[in-house]
């Protein structure tokens, strides 16, 4: 299973706990930020995300930004 196939699974769950301007938000997180670094990987390391977070602080994304990524 990749990473798009465990994100839709977890948007399945989520959505019945989060109001639906929430589940949006973290939608967006996913399609804009989330799958298309680690879409097609089937194992993430640490070091995968620790690249992830130094490449969106380094691209203008604030720390809180990068946190709600993480979040998600």
């Amino acid at each position: 299973m990749n990473s798009v196939q465990i994100a839709e699974l977890w948007k399945a769950d989520k959505r019945q706990y989060v109001k639906p301007s929430t589940f949006a938000a973290y939608n967006l997180l996913l399609v804009n930020h989330i799958c298309p670094v680690f879409g097609k990987m089937q194992d993430i390391t640490e070091e995968d995300v620790q690249s992830f977070v130094i490449a969106k602080l380094d691209a203008g994304l604030s720390t809180k930004s990068v946190k709600d990524i993480l979040i998600v």
